[in-house]
């Protein structure tokens, strides 16, 4: 008799950067410089500081890390929210240290919804983080994605969304600066989510990962600016500090929630090591680091916002972050666009990997060095040049380049 597997992990389809890391390695087995510019893992070291603390901190004998973290790290975090923000958290009850962002935001769901749960909508931005909708699938929700547009700044409004969906919801997720767009949104813009999520009980879940990848203008506003009661935050020292690796981040907000949320992490032991704890409470504890690396990104946006003009080519306003976000050539998908570009060595992110409605977008992340950056530049403007005049030759649309 056959084994009797969960159909909901079975019929998952493959994770979007797993295709794009299995196409990096045939690119790479044929010999070609790859210009890596679709995950999300910059290449700029971790500060030095932040590898001295993990190195310091391994201990001589291996126990069990605290679930909660540690007492400095929750103090760091809670200061680093202090500076940034004015939010003032008490650090044992606002306050909880996660394994990276991606198994925090994973997670939640399933401390809201179960089998007798009468609010089981989770809406979500469409294009958004693709770890919300598995979320929901595994854990029996209700995915309700909310499509963005640009003529709205691709702002998520809880407004437009039927009273009907809004009463059986059990949480919104909104992430800003946008992941991919880089769009970014104002305090008020916050409150006016926080009000209706008030009126209809319904948890604000800010995923805000990108909030020290500011670029342009003032620094980017927190949800826990307008309140902590109804609402929690995410976190990460991947983006601000160069620790993708670590896997360390937290989460803030609704001393309720983070006690329930506590319950759960303990039982199912998603701990962070405790040398990597305190390289996190290095890193929250200082700032100048951080916006060294604002420098670096924005370098690089500019080189290739430039570009994309000179191509004809157009991107969406970016502020913050670290992607941008640009229609592909007229005539082709975002698709068949990544496919032409990987033939020279260029990874990107075809649009359509992000939510639906998305076909005709890539996103870049500014992962590459500006040095090569600026090689992958010189090869894209050649093999783009060859795409429009291999058309115009045969009179054939621009996807059809037989090259």
């Amino acid at each position: 008799m056959p084994l009797q597997l969960n159909s909901n992990v079975t019929s998952l389809k493959p994770y979007p950067f797993t295709k794009l890391a299995t196409l990096k390695k045939k690119l790479t087995d044929r010999g070609l410089k790859v210009f890596d510019f679709s995950k999300g893992d910059p290449v700029e070291p971790t500060p030095a500081f932040i590898r001295e603390m993990l190195a310091e901190s391994i201990p001589q004998v291996s126990q069990y890390p605290a679930f909660k973290g540690l007492p400095e790290l929750r103090t760091a975090i809670a200061g680093y929210m202090t500076r940034r923000f004015g939010v003032s958290l008490d650090p044992e009850k606002h306050v909880l240290q996660s394994n990276g962002s991606k198994e925090a935001i994973y997670n939640l769901t399933s401390i809201l919804i179960g089998p007798g749960s009468e609010k089981k909508v989770v809406i979500a931005p469409d294009p958004g983080y693709p770890v919300v909708e598995r979320s929901c699938l595994m854990f029996g929700a209700e995915y309700y994605p909310v499509g963005l547009e640009a003529k709205n700044g691709y702002l998520l409004e809880l407004e437009r969304i039927p009273a009907d969906v809004l009463k059986r919801t059990a949480c919104v997720w909104i992430n800003y600066p946008h992941n991919p767009t880089g769009a970014c949104c104002s305090l008020e813009y916050f409150r006016r989510q926080y009000e209706i999520c008030q009126k209809y009980g319904i948890l604000l879940c800010s995923d805000e990962c990108y909030v020290d990848m500011f670029l342009d203008g003032e620094p980017h506003p927190s949800a826990l600016q307008v309140a902590v009661d109804g609402v929690v935050a995410f976190h990460s020292c991947s983006k601000r500090s160069g620790m993708t690796g670590y896997r360390s981040g937290f989460i803030a907000g609704d001393p309720e929630v983070l006690r329930v949320y506590l319950s759960l992490r303990d039982a199912i032991g998603t701990e962070t090591s405790v040398m990597v704890q305190h390289a996190a409470a290095a890193a929250w504890n200082d700032d100048a680091h951080a916006a060294d690396r604002q420098v670096i990104f924005r370098k690089k946006r500019d080189r290739l916002r430039v570009f994309f003009e000179e191509l004809g080519l157009e991107m969406a306003p970016c502020h913050a972050t670290f992607y941008l976000w640009v229609a592909a050539p007229q005539g082709i998908s975002g698709v068949e666009y990544a496919d032409v570009l990987s033939e020279v060595g260029i990874i990107v992110t075809p649009g359509e990997y992000f939510g639906a409605g998305c076909e005709d977008r890539i996103r870049i992340a500014l992962v590459p060095s500006l040095a090569e950056s600026e090689e992958a530049i010189q090869l894209w403007r050649k093999r783009h040049t060859e795409l429009y005049s291999t058309a115009q030759r045969t009179n054939r649309p621009i996807g059809d380049d037989p090259k």
